[in-house]
């Protein structure tokens, strides 16, 4: 009988014999992203799993930080003001009434009352 613990008898590696240096590396990346250019440092980690080669997802974040291999960033919405319209909460706030189709009525309360018969 050999003594040989269970784990080491079982173990498979699963590291190829082919390391990736930092140059196949960065032109596997750019393949990745030329096909899918949305794709960030996880996504491309895992695509180079799928086509068989190992690599870690450190590594790979740390090769695209330093050639700039990232995604650009979404512009955010910024939210603007039409200056055109005259604002509702505004037009309140200085005494004048705007109903929903715009109409200016000069006295606030106009707006509030409804077809009363004097």
């Amino acid at each position: 009988m050999i003594e040989l613990p269970r784990s080491t008898f079982y173990y498979r590696s699963t590291a190829t014999s082919e390391c990736l240096n930092d140059g196949r590396l960065i032109e596997l990346i750019e393949s990745i992203q030329d096909e899918l250019p949305g794709y960030g440092y996880r996504r491309v980690t895992h695509e180079l799993r799928r086509c068989g080669h190992v690599g870690n997802h450190k590594r790979v974040a740390r090769v695209m930080r330093a050639r700039g291999l990232g995604i650009k960033p979404r512009r955010r919405f910024v939210r603007t003001t039409d200056s055109s319209k005259p604002s509702i909460n505004h037009a309140l706030a200085r005494g004048v009434g705007i109903d929903v189709h715009g109409v200016v009525y000069g006295e606030p309360s106009s707006m509030f009352q409804g077809n009363s018969a004097s």
